[in-house]
């Protein structure tokens, strides 16, 4: 499961969500003041569908009434929405700057760690180095006992 998010998050283009999340941090502020402005419903007449029957005064006001009540509920949930919109928009905003960050502490770390292999393989080098010019010989193993066996004691 999470090396399927990780595959996905690497083919996410991130130079280009980077390159436009102000753009689109400045479109979802613009989208929530432009609905804040309109607060009044625009007074837009529709044809009339049915020609036939004409409905009464009454009936065309609960109507007007409903359609209001309707088009006011909608416009808060737009409104709501188009709100929401602009936190995940500054939300993204952070995470990318986050991203950012991870990335170059990430770039950091690898230079960090192919450093410290490389100076490992210079210091077994050098140890393998030393060790193959002192290499012992085969009298400095030869038996201690029989060495002092055949000198003379005194």
């Amino acid at each position: 499961m999470a090396i399927s998010w990780l595959s996905a998050l690497k083919v996410v283009p991130w130079d280009k969500v980077i390159e436009h999340a102000p753009g689109v941090l400045d479109k979802a502020r613009s989208l929530i003041d432009k609905h804040r402005g309109a607060a009044a419903p625009g007074s837009d007449t529709s044809a009339v569908q049915e020609t036939e029957a004409l409905p009464s005064l009454e009936e065309l006001n609960s109507r007007s009434m409903a359609l209001q009540k309707q088009l006011q509920e909608q416009a808060v949930v737009q409104q709501s929405m188009a709100q929401t919109m602009a936190e995940l928009a500054e939300q993204q905003a952070g995470m990318i700057a986050m991203v950012k960050r991870l990335q170059s502490r990430l770039k950091w770390l690898t230079a960090g760690v192919v450093l410290l292999v490389l100076i490992c393989a210079a210091l077994v080098f050098m140890v393998q180095g030393r060790t193959a010019n002192q290499s012992p010989t085969a009298s400095s193993y030869a038996n201690p006992v029989a060495k002092s066996a055949t000198s003379p004691r005194g």
